[in-house]
């Protein structure tokens, strides 16, 4: 056996060599040619599908030319498993001559002038993607066994051109490497030549340059490169592929080699690479408009030759650059709704940024944006990369001035930006759950940054962001001297700078354009409880009824995907979900006040005694629909909403549905971009609802992804499924919809980032007509905007403590990104939970804004009930919260109102100590409550930064007190037993509380508890608002305000009490009274107290439940302290 398997072993070693080696042993490998003449190359097609450019006449031609075949002897079988005959071969780009017995040879083989070219030079390649991708497998054939197709001419720019319409055989130039052995094929290809053998006494060389490199010069600066010495000062020129300095040279580029492998680059940028010149310059009462023409080729294809830059002044605190074609209309993103397009009177005195640029007919292209009262430039491209503008490559890079960024998401990383060499895709994604620092993207795309800007050392408090609106797969490169560098396969570029003072203005400025967050209805801040697949209704009457019995408030309940016949939610016919008894359960939850949510994929599903216990029902919806003819809702093929596959130009009108393997049933995408789709999914939504009463809907899968995570998605050779520029990290189409797939809108490859957002607007559009009530709809996938029309769950994450961390950073970011409603799954969702870590994620899932219980369905249950630890953690943070619940719903109102985050970072409310800029394993729920959760493993402390005052929660037992300008002197150690998360109130502020029910609707019929916490001068302030959690944009509506002034006098703001309730008042606590209290008064009227002093501060207990005190009745509190000075409150709604 051991001889056998060696044997094997090195069998498949001297294939792996490369067959080149021993051309002259093994007779097969080697093509011979029946002619000496120059052989013109001409591009194959690819197999199955016709790519985009190509005749299909040309097959023909091709293999009718006696040229291209080898003798019969030679011949090479064309492995592909699509030939069966002579056609299905042609389409492969190989020869058919079938051999007539008994003569011995393949009928269907590779041509002589055969260029190999790696279809997957990454290396993560596996034959099922290889044939997927429309390339050639074959194991035989040398040391690349996955390659494209004879002679095609691939867009990419991280292979060598190999293939030309223009050279011929003659034209080749051998390729001579003094570090590689470039006669065999893996020499030739690692020194980034092409390799091409032919007849062994032939003069053409079998290893030849690149036909872009023999015509390097039309691609050289016309002045010497000025390349710069530093390496931190050195942008990359050659992002993708085997960089070479022959190839580096061609791109007209600087060559360094470098040993540091991941950081700085050999292959460079000059710095006065001019790509394009100024032409001319208009002025405008908004801002200039500047013209350039392009000086030199890039090494993409098309490239633009005269690019259009408008910069427009539309307020004083932001503005637009907008990077375009001047002679032609480019893609340009759909979303988000810009509705106000408004260009505000602005001048130079009252404008607080200036845009500098050269004016200088001739001048390379740039330009900078400054600060004006501070001259601190924040973003400046001028003579930093290599700008390019091509079809489907846009490259710019900017020095930022600050390594204080935050944002440029969904991705899985630090929450302050690394820029040690660090790239990353904004591409919406499934990712690998288990994959910690994933910088090929996750769910959505977010191409938005804040930054701080320190001065030295210190900080001046001040902030600004920036916004890059490109929908098409971004790439962004880091480099340490705070550089950044954009690389967008399509569309324009569109940027947006928004100059706040603060880090909270720069987020209203950016909501103020791409939208506000909606009001979520008050019952989905509540507990809320999932499972990925019930195994049947029983397992979910099971685990709610466990979760009500041990006393945890609950307020949803989740369909997973499992109800629906075949896994489809529209049909709800799953023997294990009778039609007639799920309706049943949810009616009975809802008569408890608990709610159903659905879950749609991009297929169309189906599926009421949960709404007699006031439960709420969600359902799960995808975006795809069973192509199944029964279906009612199959009227989508008569109104052309569903994606095609890509055909030729004139065959769009017959395309097929593009769609995918649904588990055991087949499904089409869903196109939402069409206008069709909205009176569409207004009749899926609604007919699913005549059968069940759901609440909400939960949108997954909507990146768009398919089913499967193995799924190998079988694409045409486009230019669009095979881009010029590939990202650093995968495969576009990977567990997507084809690049080439037409929506109405246009392709898939422009569209696809937008396919989230685009299913959330109609689906919003649709529910607010369907219920009549605010829509729950929480959405996967997510883009700038989205946060108008849905909440956010942060994915299949994993159950582990680096998930559990960056939980908090993904929930701060997302509240950057305007969708404060988000949370990860308690527990992660992938494998199954210790019991620590469990209890310690409960604790903090407790406080997430959207709060829900999921795991996978073939993991152990992990819900609260589960483990008596996670149960009791579960319990004392989930009454906590629903206690807190008045002031989450207030800060909710306020970023649906003015654009406020509702969770915010440190830096946010100490935006002048940069200790806190680094901080991401503590938050804030709006300026007065923190949370500091245990995120290590065994242990019973945490670290906490407490700049300023603080108080224990809610037992209000411990002040901790510093100096917050004294920067790094507030750390503190926290007691936190695995069941608590160590919760602080910020003194100065005031917070109503109402004390917890079962469920929302119950706690919404108890009384309130105001919590005063003075501050070292006796000020505070606070406010509530309050409405009945349900109606859509109502104008019944109370808003209370509280605040303490030297006159002793609390008002109301702006005077609003339309929503007519009884607001009752039970208790008043006071913390940090200086001293001893010898009455308090209530409109002049005496009431009881209990004064407690502790170690270093007073509290004072008021109950008023007797009082009949009630926020509709203004009323004013006094302090008579007995050294003679006061405090005094009031609250009043006038």
């Amino acid at each position: 056996m051991y001889v056998q398997m060696n044997l094997s072993l090195f069998l498949l070693y001297l294939l792996t060599l490369g067959v080149q080696t021993f051309g002259s042993c093994l007779k097969g490998f080697i093509f011979r040619s029946k002619s000496n003449r120059p052989i013109k190359l001409l591009p194959y097609p690819s197999p199955s599908i016709l790519p985009y450019n190509v005749d299909p006449e040309l097959n023909e031609h091709l293999h009718n030319d006696a040229r291209n075949w080898p003798q019969l002897g030679d011949r090479i079988d064309c492995y592909h498993e699509d030939v069966k005959d002579k056609q299905s071969c042609l389409n492969t780009g190989c020869c058919w001559d079938p051999v007539p017995l008994p003569r011995k040879g393949p009928s269907c083989f590779y041509p002589i002038l055969f260029v190999k070219m790696d279809c997957f030079p990454s290396g993560e390649m596996t034959k099922e993607k290889c044939l997927a991708k429309g390339c050639h497998w074959n194991m035989f054939m040398g040391f690349q066994y996955c390659f494209y197709p004879p002679n095609y001419k691939t867009h990419r720019t991280d292979l060598p051109q190999c293939v030309s319409d223009t050279f011929t055989t003659a034209d080749r130039k051998a390729c001579v490497d003094q570090q590689k052995e470039t006669t065999t094929e893996l020499g030739c290809i690692q020194a980034g030549c092409c390799w091409s053998p032919l007849k062994l006494n032939s003069k053409e060389p079998w290893c030849f340059l690149p036909w872009n490199v023999i015509n390097e010069n039309s691609i050289r600066q016309p002045e010497q490169n000025q390349c710069p010495a530093n390496p931190s000062d050195r942008f990359n020129c050659f992002p993708r592929g085997f960089e070479n300095q022959r190839g580096c040279n061609a791109r007209g580029c600087c060559w360094t080699p470098t040993d540091i492998k991941g950081q700085h680059p050999a292959c460079y940028y000059p710095s006065n690479y001019k790509s394009y010149a100024l032409s001319r310059t208009y002025r405008t009462s908004n801002g200039p408009d500047l013209i350039y023409i392009k000086q030199i080729d890039s090494p993409y294809l098309d490239d633009i030759e005269m690019v259009r830059m408008e910069i427009v002044y539309e307020t004083n605190t932001r503005v637009r650059v907008k990077i375009s074609d001047l002679s032609k209309i480019r893609y340009e993103s759909i979303y988000p709704e810009i509705r106000d397009r408004t260009t505000y009177d602005t001048s130079d005195s009252t404008r607080k940024y200036t845009v500098s640029f050269s004016e200088t007919v001739g001048s390379s292209f740039g330009f900078a944006i400054e600060r004006k009262d501070s001259n601190k430039t924040i973003f400046d491209t001028r003579n930093v990369g290599g700008f390019t503008m091509s079809d489907q490559f846009l490259q710019i890079s900017a020095q930022l001035g600050s390594h204080f960024v935050y944002g440029l998401g969904d991705v899985s990383k630090s929450f302050l930006t690394d820029f040690n060499w660090r790239t990353f895709n904004l591409f919406a994604k499934r990712p690998n759950p288990s994959q910690k620092d994933n910088f090929d993207g996750n769910y959505g795309s977010h191409p938005f940054y804040l930054a701080m800007e320190p001065d030295g050392n210190s900080s001046t408090g001040r902030a600004h962001g920036v916004l890059l609106l490109n929908s098409n797969s971004l790439e962004v490169e880091l480099q340490p001297k705070a550089s950044i560098t954009y690389r967008a396969i399509g569309g324009i570029l569109d940027f947006y700078f928004f100059l706040g003072e603060t880090p909270s203005e720069v987020i209203q400025q950016y909501l103020e354009l791409i939208g506000k967050p909606n009001l979520p209805p008050y019952w989905s801040l509540g507990f809320q409880l999932s499972k990925s697949g019930w195994r049947d209704l029983d397992d979910m009457k099971a685990v709610v009824s466990r979760t009500l019995n041990n006393s945890i408030p609950l307020d949803v309940v989740y369909g997973g995907i499992d109800y629906g016949h075949k896994s489809r939610r529209v049909t709800g016919q799953n023997s294990n979900w009778t039609i007639q008894l799920l309706p049943d359960y949810v009616a009975s939850l809802h008569a408890q006040g608990i709610k159903f949510v659905s879950l749609f994929h991009p297929t169309i599903e189906y599926v009421s005694p949960l709404h007699a216990q006031g439960i709420k029902i969600v359902s799960l919806y995808d975006p795809t629909i069973e192509t199944n003819d029964n279906y009612s809702t199959i009227n989508g093929r008569e109104l052309d909403v569903f994606v095609k596959q890509y055909q030729r130009v004139e065959q769009y009108q017959s395309s097929k549905l593009y769609s995918e393997k649904l588990l055991d049933s087949s499904a089409a995408y869903i196109d939402f971009t069409h206008p069709k789709v909205y009176p569409f999914w207004r009749t899926v939504l609604s007919e699913f609802r005549s059968k069940l009463q759901f609440d909400g809907v939960v949108l997954d899968y909507n990146e768009p992804s398919t089913i499967k995570s193995d799924d190998v998605v079988p694409c045409p050779l486009t230019k669009w499924d095979d881009p010029p520029f590939v990202s650093k990290f995968n495969d576009l189409k990977q567990n997507t919809l084809c690049m080439s797939a037409t929506l109405h809108t246009g392709l898939h490859y422009n569209l696809h980032n937008l396919y989230g957002i685009a299913q959330s607007a109609v689906t919003y559009s649709n529910l607010k007509n369907i219920l009549k009530s605010r829509p729950f709809i929480v959405s996967r996938s997510t883009f700038p905007g989205s946060g108008r029309y849905v909440a956010h769950w942060t994915g299949s994450i994993y159950s582990d403590w680096d998930s559990l961390r960056q939980s908090i950073t993904d929930m701060l970011l997302m509240n950057m990104f305007g969708l404060p409603m988000v949370g990860a799954d308690f527990c992660g969702f992938n494998v199954n939970a210790t019991t620590e870590l469990c209890a310690r994620w409960s604790a903090l899932g407790a406080f997430y804004p959207l709060s829900r219980y999921n795991n996978s369905n073939d993991g152990r249950d992990q819900n609260p009930p589960a483990s008596s630890t996670v149960l009791s953690a579960a319990r004392n943070t989930l009454l906590k919260r629903y206690e807190l619940i008045p002031y989450l719903y207030t800060l909710l109102y306020k970023a649906h109102r003015f654009g406020h985050t509702v969770v915010r970072p440190m830096f946010f409310e100490f935006p002048r100590d940069v200790f806190t800029f680094s901080m991401d394993k503590q938050f804030l729920w709006g300026s007065a409550l923190l949370f500091v959760p245990v995120l290590e493993e065994k242990q019973l402390t945490v670290e906490a930064y407490l700049p300023g005052t603080w108080y224990s929660y809610p037992m209000l037992d411990k002040k901790y007190q510093s100096n917050p300008s004294a920067n790094g002197s507030s750390f503190v150690i926290l007691n936190a037993n695995i069941t608590e998360i160590p919760i602080l109130i910020r003194e100065g502020s005031i917070i109503v509380l109402q004390t917890p029910g079962d469920n929302l609707a119950k706690s919404r019929q108890n009384e309130f508890k105001i919590l005063i916490v003075l501050d070292d001068t006796g000020r505070a302030e606070g406010e509530l608002y309050w409405d009945d959690g349900d109606t859509l944009d109502t104008d019944a509506y109370n808003h209370i305000k509280l605040y303490t002034i030297d006159s002793g006098t609390i008002k109301v703001y702006k005077n609003k009490f339309n929503y007519n309730v009884s607001m009752p008042i039970k208790h008043i606590t006071i913390v940090g009274v200086q001293n001893k209290v010898h009455y308090v008064t209530i409109n002049k009227e005496t009431v009881q107290h209990e004064f407690k002093i502790k170690d270093n501060f007073n509290i004072l207990e008021i109950d008023t439940k007797d009082r009949g005190l009630n926020f509709k009745d203004n009323f004013q509190l006094e302090l008579k302290e007995i050294e003679n000075s006061r405090h005094a409150l009031h609250i009043t709604n006038k």
